[in-house]
């Protein structure tokens, strides 16, 4: 039998073991958000996390529900509990969904919100992905060793505790040693970093975990690249690297990078409904 609970933001720790951690930390200290949960025979069967914003909307964070359970109305009774909940804590008009998907699969979230009724618009953000031997042809990207770069691996202890400032994210990959060392570099100026490049390592290849420049050397990036391509010669041709793209101004970036090598993976959306009445 389902039982369907809402809670507070005060309370999540009951989903700590369900809720990613990056969910857990957004939620920390905001009193306004709405959670709720479905349990079956005392198995946590389906869970939602939705947090308002300052402009009448609340977004949906999280929301997962078992494959057995999909199709039966559950995901929407979930949501309209954590509604509830935001509404009695800081009333807001609608409700926003910011995912991606892949275009050449069928994916239950997007299919939810369709069928719920949502106005789906595309986004800028999204994942491209190319090969490393596609990677390798690029002539922008020939060459090694951009002056002044470092490598991660290259970082004493006192710089990469630099990297700690950069975000948790950064943090937790390497706490679990999931950094490519030879491959993630950056530049350093009087023993600041500048700019950065870090490449995660994955079972389906590598990816782009995290990457930073400063707005007065915006060429930085295509140096980083550069050393990282010109430092994966223990990768065959075939290894893809993932690269997320979260504007229009990265998007063009990489496209004039690597061209028609380049393939779209994931496409964003945003998904709205006016759930809880309209803006006054």
């Amino acid at each position: 039998m389902l039982e369907i609970i809402s809670l507070q933001a005060e309370h999540a720790g009951i989903l700590e073991d369900v809720l990613p951690q990056d969910i857990i930390r957004r939620i920390a200290g905001y009193e306004a958000s709405g959670l709720a949960f479905a349990e079956e025979d005392g198995s946590m069967a389906a869970s939602i996390v939705i947090q308002p914003d300052e402009e009448g909307s609340a977004q949906i964070l999280w929301l997962y529900t078992e494959p057995h359970l999909r199709r039966q109305g559950l995901a929407t009774d979930l949501l309209r509990e954590a509604g509830i909940v935001c509404q009695e804590l800081g009333g807001f008009y609608r409700i926003t969904l910011e995912s991606t998907r892949d275009p050449e699969e069928e994916d239950s979230l997007y299919g939810f919100c369709k069928a719920r009724g949502f106005e789906i618009e595309a986004s800028p953000v999204g994942c491209f992905s190319v090969t490393l031997g596609a990677a390798r042809k690029q002539e922008r990207l020939s060459g090694k060793n951009p002056k002044g770069v470092v490598s991660y691996g290259a970082l004493t202890q006192t710089e990469r505790k630099r990297l700690l400032d950069e975000g948790q994210d950064l943090e937790e990959l390497m706490s679990e040693n999931r950094i490519e060392e030879e491959m993630s570099c950056m530049f350093l100026r009087e023993g600041e970093i500048e700019s950065l490049l870090i490449l995660e390592r994955e079972e389906s290849g590598l990816s782009v975990a995290w990457a930073r420049t400063s707005a007065a050397s915006p060429q930085q990036i295509v140096l980083l690249l550069q050393y990282a391509i010109s430092h994966s010669d223990r990768y065959p041709d075939d290894t893809p690297i993932h690269i997320p793209v979260l504007n229009d101004v990265s998007e063009k970036l990489a496209k004039k990078l690597f061209g028609d090598d380049l393939k779209r993976t994931e496409e964003g959306y945003v998904a709205t409904i006016a759930l809880f009445g309209d803006e006054e």
